[in-house]
């Protein structure tokens, strides 16, 4: 906030317009993964895919639409490959990370590597379901993403519109890391290619770590919907607290089960109920039954709680208030300096983990400057929309009439 790129778009006339369907936020930006919908019915369309909506949204979140360039790519490596247009193709960083969805989804799609890229290809007729596996390719994070696609295409000879940006090319790992630790105090930091990336790599580090016995994993709190999907899919057991105010029965279930539970999932504060766990207690229950707390605190921030102090493992969307521009993927796993993560499982994590890297490290590495600033503005500017939603004439409660009794 103050920098010339923010006042830029404060002045910006378009943004105090209603904003077309469709429209790329932020406006102009090629690698913008926010989309306007700007009426309840646009919505509607959007969930129920009718009324032509996805001919007027081109470009969304990147598991909910792949970019216009990451297609590109993807059928660009189809085409070098001679596989038939007529089948589905799916890319991802790695033969390894293309491997393992195929084991996770239980499909087997034809698998070839072009410049480090995987292609995972189900021909016409396949009797698998494609859907199955990007399913768990996106819920993993073993995507690319849209800087990552533009510089394949452009490495191939492929044109492209020019678009420029500032980028912190000198050190933009250290820039992450100090700011991160700023917030968390003494810790050790893993940045990955996206939050989703981040929460599948630590349930997928522990899972393969703990002792056979601990099978368990408890969702507390009703999350994020794609962590859901990593447990429900993923574990051979799965219990759903579906609100932290049930803190009773998460004591009755451990009182039962406590020495097969692996992990406990929650978030700071969860999406979409913006509800809060008493980490404190969390933190005495996981000492007791010995299970490893994971804390999403995206939305919290370090800058608004202190959970260092009641998490073993800490994950952050850094796409979110981390970047502040709504046109950079990247996560990050924290491992507070008072986890009791084992080492084995905290060296497992490198298994999993797609790497923050080229463009989109060097992007994150400029915008996460004003991290904390943004979070503090954020506050201010909640502050006084509460104060003005409480007085404002359709909010007020008015006692029912005799009449409407």
């Amino acid at each position: 906030y103050g920098t010339p790129l923010f006042r830029r778009r404060l002045m910006d006339p378009r943004y105090y317009e209603p904003i077309p369907c469709g429209a790329n936020l932020p406006l102009d930006n090629p690698h913008a993964f926010s989309v306007s919908m700007p009426t309840y019915q646009d919505v509607v369309d959007y969930e129920e895919e009718t009324n032509g909506i996805f001919d007027r949204v081109k470009n969304a979140y990147p598991r909910i639409l792949f970019h216009p360039y990451v297609k590109e790519a993807a059928q660009f490596i189809r085409a070098e490959k001679e596989l038939d247009a007529a089948g589905t193709c799916y890319i991802l960083p790695s033969l390894k990370f293309a491997n393992h969805v195929a084991e996770l989804s239980g499909t087997s799609p034809q698998l070839h590597e072009y410049d480090g890229y995987a292609i995972a290809y189900f021909p016409q007729y396949t009797t698998d379901t494609p859907a199955d596996y990007y399913a768990f390719m996106k819920h993993c994070g073993y995507m690319i993403y849209s800087r990552e696609a533009e510089d394949f295409l452009r490495s191939h000879g492929v044109e492209l519109p020019e678009w420029i940006e500032d980028y912190n090319r000198t050190n933009p790992e250290e820039q992450i890391f100090r700011i991160l630790q700023e917030g968390y105090g003494e810790s050790r930091i893993t940045l990955c290619g996206s939050g989703m990336n981040a929460i599948y790599a630590a349930y997928a580090a522990i899972k393969e770590t703990v002792s056979a016995e601990r099978d368990i994993f408890i969702q507390y709190g009703w999350i994020y919907i794609d962590s859901i999907h990593i447990l429900r899919k993923c574990s051979r057991e799965f219990h759903q607290i579906g609100r932290v105010t049930d803190f009773e029965d998460l004591k009755m279930y451990l009182a039962d089960n406590g020495s097969r539970v692996a992990g406990v999932i929650t978030e700071t504060v969860s999406n979409p109920l913006l509800q809060s766990p008493d980490l404190p207690a969390l933190a005495e229950l996981a000492q007791q039954y010995g299970f490893t707390v994971i804390l999403d605190n995206t939305f919290a921030t370090p800058w608004n709680v202190d959970v260092a102090p009641y998490a073993d493992i800490i994950i952050e969307s850094l796409t979110k208030f981390a970047s502040g521009k709504g046109d950079c993927m990247g996560g990050a796993i924290i491992i507070p300096e008072q986890s009791q993560l084992p080492q084995a499982t905290e060296d497992a994590l490198k298994k999993f983990i797609t790497p923050l890297k080229g463009r989109d490290l060097q992007r994150l590495g400029y915008t996460i400057s004003g991290y904390h600033e943004r979070v503090k503005q954020a506050n201010h500017s909640a502050a006084i929309l509460v104060a003005y939603l409480l007085q404002h004439p359709c909010l007020l409660y008015t006692s029912p009439s005799p009449r409407d009794s």
